[in-house]
């Protein structure tokens, strides 16, 4: 067994086959040209897209990172470096693919979980209005638009207006912020509550209740297999690891997008 971020992983017997065997002695962080470096043994550190492991200017994500690649044994284990990652990931992809993963979340947007609400039964209804409400309030407010309920399932643009104060937020975000960002909205299924939870409007506890409260009334009153908790504690493990991140990189900060 192993233990990161709060959670138990189960070792698999044959994995150690096909890990790299730790090849560094020393890890350093180095700042170069306004940002920090990771250096094992000296050299730069990679991502797998044979990039530098360049982390802008972050000094304490790239410590926490440093710390992850020294705890390594004889081999380098990469469940055991959650933030090395999310790092290698956001330099390999996230930064030469801003513009779709924005544009993905303005159309996520548009369909927001939130505008959505049960027909029947009446006590579902009643507490999507009193979970949801507050947060659309909010968002009106801070995006100054008008967002727009719907009774059912069927498609609707949730505000027909003008999203440019959204894609202004968005845009504010740096790639690490924003990778946050897309990676909650996946999890949640929400760019509202994700929003609210970044600008500090709601804690991490009331988005995932506001974000499951329909899988939590089913559950309730039908009961939960064994695979759906399986997925459940594994979407929550997501979670907490870009809550994580974020905090780790630094305190979420709300753009103004006015």
């Amino acid at each position: 067994m192993i233990q990161t971020l709060g959670y138990t992983v189960k070792m698999n017997d044959n994995l150690q086959g096909s890990l790299s065997r730790r090849f560094y002695r020393e890890v350093t962080v180095e700042m170069r040209d306004e940002g920090y470096e990771l250096l094992l043994d000296g050299c730069k550190a990679m991502t797998p897209g044979k990039r530098p492991l360049f982390l802008l200017a972050r000094r304490r994500l790239a410590e926490v990172i440093a710390e992850e690649w020294r705890a390594q044994k004889e081999y380098i284990d990469p469940r055991l470096m959650p933030l090395t990652q999310m790092a290698t990931r956001i330099i390999d992809h996230v930064t030469i693919k801003r513009e779709a993963i924005i544009g993905e979340l303005l159309s996520y947007a548009g369909s927001d979980l939130l505008c959505y609400r049960a027909a029947f039964p009446e006590n579902l209804r009643r507490l999507q209005d009193e979970l949801w409400d507050p947060v659309l309030a909010w968002v009106e407010d801070f995006l100054s638009i008008s967002v727009r309920r719907v009774t059912g399932v069927m498609p609707i643009d949730a505000f027909p207006g003008s999203l440019d104060k959204l894609f202004n937020f968005l845009e504010e975000l740096d790639d690490f912020d924003l990778c946050a960002f897309s990676d909650l909205v996946h999890l949640l299924g929400s760019v509202f509550l994700v929003l609210a939870l970044f600008c500090h409007h709601l804690s991490s506890e009331a988005a995932w209740q506001a974000a499951y409260l329909d899988e939590d009334w089913q559950n309730e009153h039908w009961g939960i297999d064994e695979e759906a908790r399986q997925l459940r504690a594994h979407r929550r493990f997501e979670m907490d690891r870009a809550l994580f991140f974020l905090s780790t990189v630094s305190p979420p900060q709300g753009p103004d997008p006015r």
